[in-house]
């Protein structure tokens, strides 16, 4: 089943305020990557493309966000902008709400939501039991990485994702973004782990299936099941400013 409806982005979401005042420049590439909300709900940016900030405004995953020109998911940007002056500092939520005001003005950004039937999946403990250990610093915050061993470039690399008081739903919501379909938690274990594994392949999802069912006795079941994305279907560069 297919359900499509053609709006403006700002629209997605009921808009609470926009900011005060924003900049928008194209990245300088030795910037790096990132997003930051000051205490004051001042916003920076460096270095996102159009797809990347649509993932922040709206909460999605990278898979979730389908068409556009090409250039929206390559050139970067930096951001810079305020939130209009208040007694209260604007909570997370609402800075996001701005930013996707600021989408549709600045970029004239147009989306429309699309739910389709594709591959989910189910995370489950295997048939021999989970390999799991309890974490050992459950008041540290939870955190999933990930990166390489040796040279990238090399074809010998292999990769790693690590967890720190890792429960199994944080677990399932990010592998989600390695595999770039929906993951569940179905594995039934409760409380938090530590783990490390290693996988080859980059993005064969084989090579890290097998890697989850070996190392941590947890496997990913494969499924049919709705999801919902966000297509672009304009999108505008916006003026140097």
């Amino acid at each position: 089943m297919r359900i499509a409806g053609i709006f403006i982005a700002s629209a997605l979401f009921a808009q609470s305020s926009e900011f005060e005042a924003a900049s928008i420049k194209p990245a300088n590439p030795g910037h790096g990557i990132d997003i930051t909300i000051s205490p004051g709900g001042r916003l920076t940016v460096t270095g996102l493309t159009l797809h990347q900030l649509i993932e922040q405004a709206y909460g999605i995953e990278k898979y979730q966000i389908t068409g556009g020109p090409v250039w929206t998911a390559q050139e970067r940007y930096d951001i810079l902008a305020a939130p209009p002056v208040s007694s209260r500092a604007p909570s997370r939520k609402e800075v996001m709400q701005m930013l996707q005001a600021l989408l549709a003005d600045r970029f004239h950004l147009k989306l429309h939501r699309e739910r389709k039937e594709s591959t989910v999946y189910a995370l489950v403990v295997s048939s021999k039991g989970a390999k799991l250990q309890p974490t050992k610093g459950p008041n540290e915050r939870p955190l999933v990485g990930n990166g390489y061993n040796g040279d990238h470039d090399s074809p010998d690399v292999t990769y790693y994702i690590s967890g720190q008081n890792v429960s199994m739903p944080l677990l399932a919501a990010k592998l989600a973004g390695f595999v770039h379909h929906p993951v569940t938690d179905e594995t039934g274990l409760s409380g938090s782990f530590d783990f490390k594994f290693d996988y080859a392949g980059g993005n064969d999802n084989d090579f890290l299936f097998t890697a989850i069912q070996k190392e941590l006795g947890l496997k990913l079941e494969s499924r049919k099941g709705p999801i919902e994305n966000l297509v672009v279907d304009h999108a505008e560069k916006p003026s140097a400013n």
